[in-house]
């Protein structure tokens, strides 16, 4: 039997029980039956609005039968899980912030609603279509809700080892510490890193990745040994497969490598790189069996932009209407906290390379330096009263929704950068410049804000890739999401507070051992997880080397306060 993990943690301990296909399809049965009991849920709530309407004399008809609606809300049910089947919404999938999970959800229940009222056009019996609809509509937010929650249990679930296949990763450079972040921050891949093996790397170097953006711990693996040492740790910690990073050894040892996996009972996939591309800009093709691995290439799409820009007026002028009063409110409190400027503005760089004043409710003391390092913390004396609970509720960036009108930046895209930045900008970085910045986008929703925007160019560069009203619209309903899981969460970290400031209790942490660990980033700071952030290294004894191996270097500033690589140094006023 393998050895079990240890943990200096008990948040949670980590453990080397491997997921059996029992375990995977138990899984996908709760999440069927999570399914369908949404559904029931939300025609139950359907029938009880309903019915109080015509308590209330709003609507005249009699009381319908509560029997007869919740049998078709099990049918329902059981049609939204075979369609949801046939999508493959319980296969085991990775994608960016897991948006796949809502577009299948939604696609779903659109493909339910169309089935279902088909079947009742044809039956032609009598139903009331408003509770059917409301049901249907009610239906789609739950499950919303519903998959956000399991996908963070099974992500709980799956770095503290406890489900999931285990996964050994040859190389800890670029390459393998963008793997491993991708396999932390996707549940619905199915995997858990035991760790890493590398020959050029001290056995005991641990690795880290944030797991979420709201989570205030991080996930770290170790280096568990060379190559030569693969069947030991086959024995120690059990893993199920080996992902061979080309960046770890050349090409011609792979059929050694394939030999070896084979022999200790692996599966085994190579991981490719072509020179100084990165593996997330390559895509696969198959050319009559033969995979061809080819640079993504951005596609023209001339009326999704007019379509794009369309939404965004409309949007954009709707929130406007509907935060006037917010902003009557934000301008008044400012002008009353002293003197100085209700706005606050700031040149950024656009579509196509072209700048702009990007505007922000002043949130710091008017005589802050124009190009001081940006606050990292709310408590920084910079930033006056108003504008730290400006910054809490997030509602510092409403006058953006201006830029959005004026057409300097859209609703949904990469984040805009500061002229000076962008001039240092490699021809990769460069590629952030094919769309107009945004208000919110994939790399303000992920667990990389915390780095600088560009250190984690996957987000930007996949989202100009896949460009399209739907996949916007699924990142603003995301965005809602995440503004309402961030409120929650600050919330329960408030009471948490008072109840150990009250209570007396106090919490500590310690470093991790060498094994794949849960950390709070109050110990590791809040520098440069981004694709993966080396710890400081230690030597095969145990003694820790002078140097940190990091590729960022420690220089909080920018929009969030995050670390850019030397080259990229600067400073900046306000976020």
């Amino acid at each position: 039997m393998a050895a079990p993990y240890h943990s200096t943690m008990r948040r949670p301990g980590l453990d080397v029980r491997r997921t059996t296909p029992s375990a995977a399809g138990l899984l996908n049965f709760v999440r069927a039956a999570a399914d369908i009991l949404a559904v029931f849920t939300a025609f139950a709530i359907s029938y009880h609005l309903y019915t109080q309407l015509i308590v209330l004399g709003i609507i005249d008809r009699p009381i319908p039968s509560r029997s007869l609606y919740l049998t078709l809300a099990l049918v329902v049910g059981v049609i939204s899980v075979v369609i949801f089947w046939y999508l493959g919404s319980y296969r085991e999938r990775a994608n960016v912030l897991n948006l796949w999970e809502f577009r299948v959800a939604v696609k779903g229940h659109l493909l339910t609603a169309a089935f279902f009222f088909s079947v009742l056009f044809v039956v032609n019996g009598k139903y009331s279509r408003i509770i059917i609809a409301g049901g249907l509509a009610i239906a789609l937010l739950i499950t919303l809700l519903e998959r956000r929650v399991l996908a963070a249990l099974q992500r709980t679930l799956q770095v503290s080892g406890r489900l999931g296949r285990r996964v050994l990763i040859y190389g800890c450079g670029e390459a393998g510490r963008l793997l491993m972040k991708k396999i932390v921050q996707s549940p619905h891949v199915g995997m858990t890193v035991v760790g890493f093996i590398d020959d050029s790397s001290a056995r005991g170097r641990m690795i880290e990745c944030r797991i979420t953006q709201t989570d205030r711990t991080v996930f770290c693996a170790p280096v568990l040994g060379r190559l030569s040492d693969l069947r030991g740790l086959v024995h120690e910690h059990s893993p199920d497969e080996l992902f061979v990073t080309a960046e770890a050894c050349s090409s011609d040892r792979f059929p050694e490598i394939l030999d070896l996996a084979q022999e200790s009972g692996l599966q085994v996939a190579f991981v490719p790189q072509l020179g100084d591309i990165r593996v997330d800009q390559l895509s696969v093709q198959d050319l009559s069996a033969i995979p061809v691995l080819r640079p993504h290439v951005v596609p023209a799409r001339p009326l999704y932009f007019l379509a794009k820009r369309v939404m965004d007026l409309t949007v954009a002028a709707a929130l406007l209407v509907l935060t006037a009063p917010l902003w009557l409110v934000a301008a008044v409190l400012i002008r009353l906290s002293g003197p100085g400027p209700i706005f606050f503005k700031q040149q950024r760089v656009g579509l196509g390379g072209e700048s702009f004043d990007i505007l922000k409710f002043r949130t710091m003391q008017p005589d802050a330096a124009p190009y001081a390092t940006s606050p990292t913390d709310d408590r920084d004396p910079r930033i006056t009263t108003i504008g730290r609970a400006l910054r809490t509720a997030g509602l510092d960036e409403l006058p953006q929704l201006l830029n959005v009108l004026r057409g300097d930046m859209s609703l949904v895209g990469p984040r805009p950068e500061m002229p000076f930045i962008v001039d240092k900008y490699t021809s990769l970085e460069r590629q952030r410049l094919w769309a107009k910045p945004d208000i919110t986008g994939l790399w303000q929703l992920s667990a990389d804000r915390i780095d600088a925007i560009h250190v984690n160019l996957e987000y930007d560069l996949h989202y100009i890739r896949h460009q399209s009203l739907a996949f916007d619209t699924l990142i603003l309903l995301e965005t809602l999401f995440f503004t309402l899981e961030v409120v929650a969460k600050k919330a329960w970290m408030a009471g948490a507070t008072l109840v150990d400031k009250f209570g007396g209790r106090s919490r500590r942490a310690s470093e991790p051992t060498a094994a794949p660990t849960l950390v709070p980033t109050s110990r590791t700071g809040a520098t440069g997880i981004g694709v993966g952030r080396l710890r400081p290294e230690r030597s095969d004894n145990g003694v820790p080397h002078s140097a940190w191996q990091s590729r960022v270097l420690d220089i909080p500033t920018g929009d969030t306060g995050s670390t850019y690589p030397a080259h990229h140094a600067f400073t900046s006023k306000e976020t």
